[in-house]
């Protein structure tokens, strides 16, 4: 062959495309959580693969551009509850699904709770999350039952601080 066959050759091989998927295959294991959830794009070190990803999942993994595999992470949509407060709302609780898969220690999905919104998270199993559901659920009944001894008439604004 030719030196100008051979670099069409290795031109034919090896795609011009630096973003196309590097070819692989999965071990059983990992085959078995692909099976579980979908199959996603991720960018790790500058280097594009594909990963099994949950199906609550809405983390672009490419624009993520981990460093390590065990940086990549899962996180679904976030749920969050303002309060009124005397300049305004302020956020009191956010939540939402996440999940390191490749991490070193635990790899099972979590439930994330900033409980004021100031970004320290607590990572509640599923027993510990309804547990909290629970108490929450009982406060806003006692909330109900607390605004329920207020008399009618307008409402005051929550500005106001009184």
């Amino acid at each position: 062959m030719t030196d100008l066959g051979m670099r069409a050759d290795k031109r034919a091989n090896h795609p011009a495309d630096d973003s196309a998927p590097i070819p692989f295959s999965l071990t059983p294991a990992a085959e078995a959580l692909a099976q579980q959830g979908r199959m996603a794009p991720a960018r790790i070190a500058g280097n594009l693969v594909v990963i099994p990803c949950e199906p609550w999942c809405t983390v672009d993994h490419v624009e993520q551009d981990a460093r390590f595999a065990e940086d990549i992470y899962h996180a679904s949509p976030r749920i969050s509850l303002s309060a009124p407060s005397m300049t305004g709302t302020t956020e009191i609780v956010e939540a939402w699904v996440s999940q390191y898969p490749f991490s070193r220690s635990d790899t099972a999905p979590y439930l994330a709770f900033d409980a004021a919104g100031t970004g320290e998270v607590a990572e509640l199993g599923r027993d510990v999350a309804l547990a909290f559901a629970d108490q929450f659920e009982a406060h806003a009944r006692r909330l109900r039952d607390m605004t329920a001894s207020l008399p009618d008439g307008p409402a005051r604004p929550a500005s106001t601080g009184q």
